[in-house]
C-alpha cells in the first residue's frame, strides 16, 4: 500500500501515481482517500458560499449583526444564494478569517479542489484495482 500527501494551503503539485499530491500537510493511507474526497467536495462547496459572501460582504455583515440568533442569520444568508451548509460554515468563521478572503483566493481554492478530486478518485481506483 502507498501513502498520499495532501496539503490544504492550496499550493502544490498533483502527482497521480504512487505517492504525493500536496494540497494539507498530512499523509493519508489509501484507505482514507474516500473520506478525503468527501471532505474536499465539502470544502469546495463552502468556498463557493464564501465567495458569494465575500462579494456581498457589507450585506452579510449587516445580516449577521441585525439578526438575533444564528438560525435567523442562516435563513437570511440563504436568501443571498447560499445553501444551508454554506451559511452554517460561514457562521462558524472568525470575522478576521472571513474578511481576509478575497474572490481571487477563493476561486483558486475552488480550482484546486476541482483538480484534486478527480486525481484522488483516480488514485483510489488504481488502489482498488
Amino acid at each position: 500500500m502507498f501513502e498520499f500527501g495532501y496539503n490544504r494551503d492550496g499550493t502544490g503539485e498533483f502527482i497521480a501515481h504512487n505517492v504525493i499530491a500536496t494540497h494539507s500537510g498530512f499523509w493519508y493511507a489509501a484507505d482514507n482517500l474516500d473520506k478525503e474526497i468527501k471532505n474536499i467536495v465539502r470544502y469546495r462547496h463552502n468556498y463557493e458560499g464564501f465567495k458569494i459572501a465575500v462579494d456581498k460582504i457589507d450585506i452579510v455583515i449587516s445580516i449577521i449583526k441585525g439578526t438575533t440568533d444564528e438560525e435567523s442569520a442562516i435563513n437570511e444568508l440563504q436568501k443571498l444564494g447560499l445553501t444551508q451548509d454554506q451559511a452554517e460554515a460561514l457562521m462558524t468563521l472568525n470575522l478576521r478569517i472571513f474578511t481576509a478572503y478575497d474572490s481571487t483566493d477563493l476561486i483558486n481554492k475552488i480550482s484546486i479542489c476541482d483538480k484534486l478530486v478527480p486525481l484522488l478518485r483516480e488514485v483510489l481506483a488504481q488502489n482498488d484495482a
